[in-house]
């Protein structure tokens, strides 16, 4: 999830990511509102999972989710497709964005 500013109000959603080199990537169509948002102001909050298991139980109860959170703050810097480097960065970003 990222979280941005939308006037006074939070604004939340899901996204596809990938993570190299100190830097995670969100991708985004060229048009719409998130990026809208980010143009807006670039400082946001992220959160993803790692590890995700479900345990299940016998009663309702019983069933949890275990996983791995990690929050943190940053700055976005919109790049261009050409600014993700050669074709095989893009590719790596690709398969992380594909095969989670």
């Amino acid at each position: 999830m990222v979280a941005m500013m939308d006037g006074d109000l939070p604004y939340i959603i899901p996204f596809n990511n990938g993570y190299m080199n100190g830097c995670i990537y969100i991708h985004s169509a060229l048009a719409g509102k998130k990026i809208d948002l980010l143009r807006q102001e670039r400082r946001v909050c992220f959160e993803v999972e790692d590890s995700i298991e479900i345990v299940t139980g016998e009663d309702a109860c019983d069933w949890t989710t275990r996983f791995r959170p990690v929050v943190g703050y940053g700055t976005v810097e919109i790049l261009s497709d050409e600014a993700y480097g050669d074709p095989e960065t893009q590719h790596y970003l690709h398969d992380r964005e594909t095969n989670r």
